[in-house]
């Protein structure tokens, strides 16, 4: 099972089919209701708090992010109390450096117009940004050509939301907006 915490309060699993034949489960159990994946979840959740060091963590939600023929992916939304007890400063400095993209969602476009406005492209930052949109949200891709730019990261925080959405996702589901240059020409724009 591999752990990946990919915002302050969600951790994605990564749990191969043979793990999970591992732990006891039969094709048939995965289908029906069973206690069996009650057993699944605590063993998640105990991880998670070893892992990231969680006083006591109670999961608002589980839901199933994607189903390979090798992998069941699980992402885990913590509640906000397990989140603000959690050690989260050595996270956030870790979180994005070793990144090419980042990827923002943000749920009005008025949002996303607000964020172009209060951004100062120009040649302070070198990276190239994409808007998408897809199932009713707004995609920012910003990928960095040089090396990763924390200030930017932190103003696009502002406004959406880190997401697990991929690159590879937006651009065979989404409707492309704007391809390597949405700063500028929302900014020429708007």
């Amino acid at each position: 099972m591999k752990l990946e915490r990919i915002s302050p309060n969600q951790i994605k699993y990564s749990i191969t089919f043979e793990e999970l034949t591992l732990k006891g489960f039969i094709h048939d159990e995965m289908l029906k209701e069973s206690y069996i994946w009650d057993d699944l979840f605590e063993d998640m959740l105990d991880e998670a708090s070893k892992l990231f060091e969680l006083d006591e963590c109670e999961a608002v939600a589980i839901e199933i992010y994607s189903l390979t023929s090798q992998e069941l992916v699980l992402i885990v939304t913590l509640d906000d109390e397990t989140v603000e007890s959690s050690n989260l400063p050595s996270y956030n400095e870790k979180r994005y450096s070793d990144r090419k993209h980042v990827v923002f969602e943000f749920m009005d476009i008025e949002d996303w117009i607000s964020l172009s406005k209060s951004i100062d492209i120009g040649s302070k930052y070198k990276l190239k940004s994409s808007l998408y949109m897809f199932k009713g949200a707004y995609y920012l891709i910003l990928t960095f050509v040089d090396a990763y730019q924390e200030g930017i990261v932190a103003q696009c925080e502002e406004y959406g939301r880190t997401t697990v959405i991929t690159e590879a996702i937006l651009d065979e589901y989404g409707m492309a907006v704007c391809h390597d240059k949405a700063f500028e020409t929302f900014q020429q724009y708007f």
